[in-house]
C-alpha cells in the first residue's frame, strides 16, 4: 500500500470507529508500527488533522470534526498511482503528448470545479 492509499485508508478507519488500535492499522496496511506514526504525523503536520494519540490503550483519534475528503477525492487515487507509475518509467515518458497531459488537467480541473460548487 502507498502512502496515499494508507492516509485515507487511515482516515476511514478513524471516521468508521471512535478510536483505532495502533496494531490494527498497521496489521491491516502491511506495514511496521513506525510507518503508521509517520503516516499519522504527516497528516497531522501537512493536512492539520488533529488525530491524538492515547498511550494507555495504543489508540488513534480525531481530536475535531476532519473532513478529509473535501481536501482530495478518493477517487482520484488510481490516477495519481498511474501518473506516478508513467513518471518512474522514464521508457513510457515519450508516449505521453502535452495534448493529453492537457486533456489530463483538463478533466481534473472539471470535476473539481463541480465538486467545489455542490459544497
Amino acid at each position: 500500500m502507498e502512502k496515499l492509499e494508507r492516509i485515507f485508508f487511515i482516515n476511514r478507519e478513524l471516521k468508521k470507529h471512535d478510536r483505532v488500535k495502533l496494531d490494527k492499522l498497521a496489521l491491516s496496511m502491511d506495514v511496521d508500527k513506525e510507518t503508521v506514526v509517520d503516516d499519522i504525523r504527516y497528516m497531522n503536520d501537512k493536512l492539520k488533522a488533529n488525530i491524538n494519540f492515547a498511550k494507555t490503550d495504543n489508540t488513534f483519534c480525531y481530536n475535531d470534526k476532519f473532513d478529509f475528503g473535501e481536501k482530495v477525492d478518493e477517487k482520484w487515487v488510481p490516477f495519481y498511482r498511474f501518473v506516478k507509475n508513467i513518471f518512474s518509467n522514464q521508457s513510457l515518458l515519450p508516449s505521453l503528448t502535452e495534448e493529453t497531459v492537457n486533456r489530463w488537467m483538463y478533466e481534473i480541473n472539471k470535476t473539481n470545479n463541480k465538486n467545489s460548487k455542490a459544497v
